[in-house]
Parts: structure tokens; sequence; C-alpha cells
């Protein structure tokens, strides 16, 4: 009985100090996500088309750049934390995510904005977030994949973000030049976009006609 109780002790003990190692510095993952190559192509396909021109409906010109990348898609359970003062996580999430801006010479300014995929703990689903010029996406209605036709070109895998499923992070009054409706595109990154004041802005792939069709 007396061993048993020191062999249980022991056991507690050691217990004990793997918990400390896991708090402190991380050790494994108990639950994990991981982004498909698929899913991937989200930020991955756009990286082919960093650089675009846009043209609105009154004829001005626009330049698009896709800044600058980055994904974290962890395969393996085991790692190593190296901010101890954050503690190890049991649950990790991959995610992907790229950040772009569109210079404006008309108004001499500049928008910003990021694309965000990130794999769900909750059920394994695909949750993207965006933001650009201040309009961030909100989980009132989730963002939906579809296909749309912007001026005669249909563009498959694409994400509609306006006044139903996004926001304005601050009162719109104070932002420059705020935009009410713009389109990501699995393939290419920013597509349309659509300023309050009702100028549209489409990115230059062949000429064709004006309509804006969801499908």
């Amino acid at each position: 009985m007396k061993k048993f109780c020191i062999f249980f002790f022991r056991i507690i003990l050691i217990g004990i100090f793997f918990l400390i190692l896991k708090d402190c510095f991380g050790l494994f993952y108990i639950r994990m996500t991981h982004l498909s190559e698929d899913e991937l192509e989200w930020v991955k396909g756009p990286a082919k088309y960093e650089t675009g021109i846009f043209e609105s409906d009154y004829k001005e010109g626009a330049s698009y750049s896709r800044d600058f990348w980055n994904i974290s898609n962890a395969t393996s359970h085991i790692y190593l934390n190296s901010n101890i003062e954050k503690g190890g996580q049991w649950e990790y999430e991959a995610w992907s995510k790229y950040f772009y801006s569109v210079n404006l010479p008309k108004y001499k300014t500049k928008l910003s904005g990021f694309f965000e995929a990130r794999k769900s703990l909750k059920n394994d689903s695909l949750i993207f977030e965006c933001e650009f010029n201040e309009r961030l996406s909100t989980n009132k209605q989730p963002l939906k994949i579809q296909d749309v036709e912007i001026r005669g070109k249909r563009f498959n895998n694409c994400i509609i973000i306006d006044s139903l499923n996004s926001e304005y992070q601050s009162n719109s009054k104070s932002i420059s030049y705020p935009v009410c409706c713009y389109i990501i595109s699995k393939k290419y990154g920013l597509i349309y976009f659509k300023l309050e004041s009702g100028e549209e802005y489409y990115r230059k792939f062949h000429e064709v006609t004006d309509t804006i069709q969801r499908h």
C-alpha cells in the first residue's frame, strides 16, 4: 500500500510539472484545424496578381497592390511556445491573410484593407473576414462564396461585402471616401468597389459592359 501511495504521489507530481510546462512553454495542441491546398488558394492565388489597375465609371484610374501576406497552417500537434508571458495554448486555428491597398490619384489618397481565411475549431468550416477602408465584415450574416458577373466577365468563387454583412469600424462621416460595397475574388483578390458617393471602380481585364449580377 505504501509503495502504491508513493507511486501515485509521483504521478501527481509529474502531472503538475507537465501542466506547468504546458502553461509556460506549450507542448502540444489538443485540438487544431488545417487549411487544405484549395482553401489556401484564397491567399496564394491572388499572389499571381499582386498589382492591377482599376477604372471608375467616370474613367478615373486607380492602382491596386497586394502589400504582404502570411500563412499559419501548422500540421504538427507538438510545438514550443516562445512567448512565456502569453503561455501555452491548447487549441490552434489555421489561418491565412493578406493586406492590400488601392491608390486613388483623383483624391490623392490610398485606401487599405485585408482579407483573412480561417479554419474554425467550432465546426471545421472556412470563415472569412474582410476589411476595406474601415468597412469590416461582421458575424451578423456569414460571408458566402458565390459567382458574380462584372461588366460581362464572370468571376467564380467571390465574396461580396456590403451593408448586409459589414459595418464601419468608426463613424462613416469621419472616414475619407467611405466604401459601401466591395468584392473579393479567390483568384484575383479585390476586383470591384463602390464608394458611398456612388462612384464605382472596376478591375480592368478587357472591354465589357457595365452590369453587375449575382448568381
